[in-house]
């Protein structure tokens, strides 16, 4: 395994979009709320997380050591299975928010360690990078995880909940790395069937931190030379039977946009609304009338949602 370090660019690691979802100073709050002594008392990896080797040795609990091939994709998932069930659930034990996540960097980073990957460190961002190559000629595909958490209290009871009040990974993010390690193990055992490089990348910073753009500003696209053929992701949902992938031609997801608008009108007495420019009925009005331009602007037939979450007023 070959360990590689991008240059550092002269860009800010953090630059969210300026609300309360979306507070710069959560990403430092949280990584001082668990460094370094939370990260002395956090489990180690190897305590928690034995993956199973690329080869298809495996050790279970008992000790005892299992051979199996690795050659049908089926028979490779069901094998490591187990491990990335494991994997996630400690992901989501210790959820950090932003650009900045030294505690899943350090997992991710232990989960590949024995694997045929050279790996590439951003330094802009926790960003991780690992390259797969092939013998045998063939085009560069980029497999993509984001790997960061929510600002959400995590109250659930279960075994594995989270341990970082206030933050939560509530959007399957731990599930979405998880994943991504499953599939550069299960790659990394048919390496010699392989043509072409795969390139596995773990994104900080999906939710509101432009995570990939700074990865891509800081060499994403370069990293083996030759620019990749496609890209690939995907996000769970828990709307569908488990087993099932769902996928349509054209845009698979909204993209998150924001949009703020500020009504401001005069005060006065509640008894005497009309001595006063009251600004809530026409926010209210504003609500109704983008909701029904979407519906008589945009065709039934093409996708468009857009959602007022919050309204302050009084």
């Amino acid at each position: 395994m070959q360990l590689t370090t991008y240059p550092r660019r002269a860009h800010p690691a953090e630059q969210p979009e300026p609300s309360e979802a979306h507070d710069p100073a959560a990403t430092q709050q949280v990584t001082a709320r668990i460094s370094p002594e939370a990260m002395v008392r956090r489990p180690t990896l190897a305590a928690l997380y034995r993956p199973t080797p690329a080869t298809g040795r495996r050790e279970t609990r008992s000790g005892r050591v299992v051979f199996q091939p690795m050659n049908d994709l089926l028979a490779a998932s069901r094998n490591v299975f187990p491990d990335l069930v494991e994997l996630r659930r400690l992901l989501h034990r210790f959820p950090e928010r932003g650009n900045h996540l030294p505690l899943t960097r350090e997992t991710v980073l232990d989960a590949l360690a024995d694997l045929p990957l050279d790996l590439f460190l951003h330094e802009s961002t926790s960003g991780v990078v690992a390259a797969l190559r092939s013998e045998r000629p063939g085009p560069v595909i980029l497999l993509r995880a984001d790997m960061d958490a929510l600002p959400v209290h995590e109250d659930t009871g279960l075994a594995f909940e989270s341990e970082h009040p206030g933050f939560m990974h509530a959007c399957g993010h731990d599930l979405h790395t998880a994943m991504l390690v499953g599939a550069a193990r299960i790659l990394s055992s048919m390496q010699d069937q392989l043509r072409g490089t795969a390139l596995f990348m773990f994104q900080p910073g999906e939710e509101g931190f432009a995570g990939a753009r700074f990865m891509i500003e800081e060499g994403l696209l370069e990293t083996v030379g030759e620019r990749p053929a496609g890209a690939f992701a995907l996000h769970v949902n828990t709307w569908f039977p488990t087993g099932a992938v769902r996928h349509r031609t054209g845009a698979q997801l909204a993209s998150d946009d924001e949009l703020r608008i500020t009504v401001k009108g005069k005060g006065g007495h509640a008894s005497s609304p009309h001595l006063a420019n009251d600004p809530i009925p026409v926010a209210a009005e504003i609500v109704l009338a983008v909701l029904t331009a979407m519906t008589r602007r945009i065709s039934v037939f093409d996708p468009g949602v857009i959602t007022f979450a919050t309204i302050k007023a009084g």
